[in-house]
């Protein structure tokens, strides 16, 4: 009898499990209901996306100019390495030269 009890209690907690996941599916699927802001509340809030804005725009900027920073960058090392590069491939063909 312990077995059918115990069976009964973890059937009972699986479907008040499964019930309260069914009521949190419900709520979030339920639209939000707007709080009514204060004039103070949306200055700040439009100073503070003002602010955002500007932060975002310097970080892009930043980002762009570091970008051709590093394509300046890679041009010069590949210049670089061409270079070396020739003058090796040239190296032997004069020391054959002067043979």
């Amino acid at each position: 009898m312990f077995n059918i009890t115990a069976m009964g209690d973890e059937n009972q907690s699986r479907d008040r499990d499964f019930r309260e996941r069914i009521a949190s599916f419900i709520q979030a699927d339920q639209p939000l209901r707007h709080k009514q802001l204060s004039e103070e509340e949306r200055q700040t809030l439009k100073a503070a996306s003002s602010r955002l804005d500007q932060l975002l725009a310097r970080i892009a900027e930043e980002e762009r100019a570091r970008s051709t920073e590093f394509k300046q960058e890679e041009v010069r090392a590949l210049s670089d390495a061409a270079g070396r590069l020739d003058r090796l491939l040239k190296t032997p063909r004069q020391e054959k030269a002067k043979s």
